[in-house]
């Protein structure tokens, strides 16, 4: 019996899209991406190579405003104004939005609606509690919220560090 994948979309495809992408492809049924750049072939070869992290290993192809990964289709669209996104007519679960442009849940909530029932902000907002990945204790999660935050990615690079140094000498 087959697990049903849990079905993305990703809002922002600067290189923390990019790296959400990668990281979730294998994961996630990652159906469609929104960005304003509506250059998708060079958006390809930006997924493709990434000056940091280097070459990913997919297959990439642009074709026709979308592009296939490893021959999986995944559909680009364009727009600025998140409320024309069509994320239910394509059945998505969840929005990973990493435009940094939603700082509250009143904005980010434009996401919410349809097939969409969770929203990820890859940056801090002023609504909600920060998840940082292995550091934030997830029994106190609220896990009825809709929209949740993985804070900045300065915050993410410096969270392990300050827990380390909290434990190893209590700074806090």
């Amino acid at each position: 019996m087959s697990v049903k994948k849990l079905k993305v979309g990703i809002n922002g495809f600067g290189r923390i899209g990019r790296n959400v992408f990668k990281m979730g492809f294998d994961e996630w049924d990652i159906i469609a991406i929104n960005d304003v750049v509506d250059n998708v072939e060079m958006l390809a070869h930006l997924l493709k190579y990434d000056s940091l992290s280097g070459r990913y290993s997919k297959q990439i192809k642009a074709e026709n405003g979308s592009i296939y990964v490893d021959g999986k289709f995944v559909k680009f669209s364009h727009f600025r104004d998140a409320s024309d996104i069509i994320w239910s007519e394509l059945d998505v679960d969840l929005v990973i939005d990493a435009t940094g442009k939603y700082l509250n849940d009143s904005d980010a909530k434009v996401h919410l609606g349809g097939s969409v029932k969770r929203v990820v902000l890859t940056g801090a907002t002023q609504d909600n509690m920060s998840i940082f990945l292995g550091i934030s204790d997830l029994a106190k999660i609220d896990i009825s919220q809709p929209i949740y935050s993985i804070g900045t990615c300065t915050a993410n690079c410096l969270m392990p560090i300050l827990y380390y140094l909290d434990e190893a000498y209590g700074i806090a």
